[in-house]
């Protein structure tokens, strides 16, 4: 589900006292350890038992000096995991533990120009990354650029020249007033790798003044695309930008900076036919009520604004939106696809994200027609469940055309939809592509699509879907004869996204961890890797701990303010949360 955190599971234990009394031995455990350091009372009166408890905990945990945590916190950052030293000469050796088999929120997924079995990707956390075998197996790439590395990718392309480049940062279009509270992972702008996808250096020229500030058009990078000429595009949080010099320096695109009045800032999403010339660009306002379509025919060079009005019987697409996807045929150009998602407000004054249509054009978009008519909540790719509950187009929206069938084409929201029609119709069939139930079935996709790429060149033809739980392949999509199967490409490729971790208090090779819509996941040196992790508790996992009195006692926590306690992460039963009875207020 849509939730933004930090990624990766390390060798770092966050210490804490957790004291629950399910058995006599942890009251003996902690009498003796209370008594040991400072229980009862004071010499006013007053309880010790916090002093006491303190001091215990620094006993057993050890109290982590400034230095040692500034320390810490600047190899996280470069993801440095080489041994370093804090000024006391203490060495600061990192593992990392996993999970390398779960996958993560993945945004970007481009298959090499030259060689269909070498893929690149990007997660929202964890980095860049490259496979020469088709995805069976991943490398993290190397970013050579000492302190300046950012690891949330939300765009990559690869150019007609070779280069590979990524861009930085994620937005939660509901950011804002009336919005779902969800927050953002800043970027520091576009990284370019000249060796295939192996090491990537920052460009100087989009590397924000104010690093973190969330004041500069570099902080997210929505998408790329390269034009006629080899020039450069970028959808960033300050309109629509170009650059004729692989990325060295860049200029404005005036006609992207607002479109028919309306205070538009933000190039979200691009669309480029495979002869470059014709290009798609979604623009929105930073609070999503207004949202605009421009369109260049002659390589990025003249834009016009499309969809905005209703000659020739067309469909009027400029409404209040949250979010615009878009995709070219590739196999007949001028056909041209938009999922809309839009933002209105419920009875409670908050946001929902529904489906507003499916936008299809036979003329490069000069006239529009309705592929899939918005609300039907069985109709709607960006429902969790036919209740309507939850809908969040904001979030996970994404889009793309059969490369040989121009009437063929899916929409990724939280579940995989998949429409088709006659060449000689005006109907379009719609079913679900894809399970959200059976987790190691050929028909499941891990919920929340954000990226939809094909290639075109390997025979089969072949569709990858990148979402929260990493990426999917499919080789027979294009059957007439059979329904879609799917396998998941995530060995070795370690981008699961994490809210907090906590490690084993007798146990240095225990890890549990809070992940971003995978659970509680719990890694302990186990698996073919050594670094497979299991799953322990579903959900969003969120705050987690391991008691540091019974350490088989786990502590787990999910969305919406669930909490359960564990034995060896098993046997889960609610502490806290909508199924609990007790008085919140008194425990």
């Amino acid at each position: 589900m849509n939730k933004k955190v930090k990624s990766g599971m390390i060798a770092l234990a966050l210490a804490g006292v957790i004291a629950l009394p399910m058995s006599e031995r942890i009251f003996e455990r902690f009498e003796h350890l209370q008594e040991s350091y400072g229980g009862g009372e004071d010499e006013e009166g007053e309880s010790a038992e916090w002093a006491g408890a303190s001091a215990w905990r620094n006993a057993v945990a050890g109290a982590a000096s400034s230095d040692v945590y500034n320390a810490v916190m600047r190899q996280v950052d470069s993801r440095d995991l080489s041994p370093s030293y804090n000024k006391n000469g203490d060495a600061l050796q990192w593992t990392e533990l996993g999970p390398d088999n779960i996958g993560g929120r993945t945004y970007a997924i481009v298959v090499d120009k030259d060689n269909q079995s070498t893929l690149y990707a990007g997660a929202a956390s964890g980095g860049a990354w490259k496979s020469t075998n088709g995805g069976s197996t991943w490398k993290r790439a190397t970013v050579i650029d000492g302190g300046r590395a950012n690891y949330c990718v939300r765009s990559m392309i690869q150019t007609s020249w070779g280069d590979v480049y990524y861009g930085t940062g994620e937005n939660s279009f509901g950011s804002g007033a009336q919005a779902d509270g969800n927050t953002s992972n800043i970027g520091r702008g576009i990284f370019r790798s000249k060796d295939g996808g192996v090491s990537y250096n920052q460009l100087k020229a989009t590397d924000p003044t104010r690093p973190y500030a969330n004041s500069s058009d570099y902080d997210y990078i929505y998408t790329m695309g390269e034009t006629t000429n080899g020039t450069l595009l970028a959808g960033t949080e300050g309109g629509l930008k170009m650059s004729t010099d692989s990325g060295n320096s860049w200029t404005n695109i005036a006609a992207a900076k607002t479109a028919g009045g309306n205070s538009v800032v933000r190039a979200s999403a691009m669309a480029i036919s495979p002869d470059k010339r014709t290009i798609f660009v979604t623009l929105q306002n930073r609070s999503a009520s207004n949202a605009a379509l421009i369109r260049s025919q002659d390589g990025g060079k003249t834009w016009t604004r499309v969809g905005n009005n209703t000659n020739n019987g067309s469909v009027k697409i400029d409404i209040p939106l949250s979010t615009l996807e878009i995709a070219i045929s590739e196999s007949d150009p001028n056909v041209v696809y938009l999922s809309a998602a839009w933002a209105s407000f419920g009875p409670d004054d908050k946001r929902t994200y529904h489906l507003n249509n499916i936008y299809r054009s036979e003329d490069t978009g000069s006239v529009w027609s309705i592929a899939l008519k918005g609300g039907s909540v069985y109709l709607d790719p960006f429902i969790q469940d036919p209740n309507g509950k939850n809908p969040q187009g904001h979030y996970d929206n994404c889009i793309g055309v059969d490369p040989k069938d121009p009437n063929h084409v899916f929409v990724g929201g939280v579940h995989l939809f998949e429409g088709k029609k006659d060449a000689n119709s005006t109907i379009f069939q719609w079913k679900q592509g894809a399970s959200l139930s059976g987790n190691f079935t050929s028909k499941y996709i891990h919920a929340d699509k954000h990226r939809i790429v094909f290639d075109s060149k390997s025979t089969p033809n072949v569709i990858y879907v990148g979402s929260d739980g990493g990426i999917a392949k499919s080789s027979n999509f294009q059957s007439k004869t059979s329904e879609s199967s799917w396998s998941r490409l995530n060995y070795g490729y370690s981008v699961t996204q994490f809210y907090s971790v906590d490690g084993g208090f007798e146990d240095i090779n225990l890890a549990i961890g809070g992940a971003q819509d995978n659970g509680t996941m719990k890694v302990s040196k186990s698996g073919i890797t050594l670094q497979n992790g299991d799953e322990i508790n579903g959900g969003d996992g969120a705050y987690c701990a391991v008691s540091k009195i019974d350490p088989r006692i786990y502590i787990v926590s999910s969305q919406y303010g669930n909490a359960e306690r564990g034995l060896n992460g098993d046997n889960f039963t609610t502490i806290y949360g909508d199924n609990d009875t007790r008085d919140k207020n008194t425990g």
